[in-house]
């Protein structure tokens, strides 16, 4: 699957900070699904992607000048990238209209992103 690449490339880019610890992996992964959470939340109440995309553009500017402080430079437009596909994805699903439909969706996004980082760290 194209998202499990994508988990893969943001999850060893994050190997840097996860290290080996089996607390940091949960940590990483637990970020992934939470931004994962948002980017769906987003699309089912109807934000446009287009500002969607700016968004994770502006957190992996963030990021990578936090990474650059840390001698990590390339992390923020690695993970850039990730949270652009993770948006691409979740705006090729449908867009619900029933609160319940939504949760639905919602929760099963994030939760497939934490199977898809936990499965990038085995």
């Amino acid at each position: 699957m194209k998202q499990n690449a994508v988990f893969l490339g943001a999850t060893v880019l994050l190997g840097a900070v996860a290290s080996s610890s089996v607390r940091a992996e949960q940590d990483v992964c637990d970020w992934l699904a939470s931004q994962a959470r948002q980017i769906m939340k987003a699309r089912q109440y109807g934000y446009e992607m287009s500002k969607a995309l700016a968004q994770v553009r502006e957190l992996a500017t963030r990021i990578e000048q936090d990474a650059e402080a840390d001698g990590a430079a390339g992390a923020g437009a690695t993970v850039g990238r990730w949270l652009e596909s993770m948006v691409d994805h979740a705006y090729e699903r449908p867009r619900f209209s029933t609160d319940q439909y939504r949760q639905d969706a919602i929760t099963d996004f994030a939760s497939n992103a934490m199977l898809d980082c936990r499965r990038a760290f085995k």
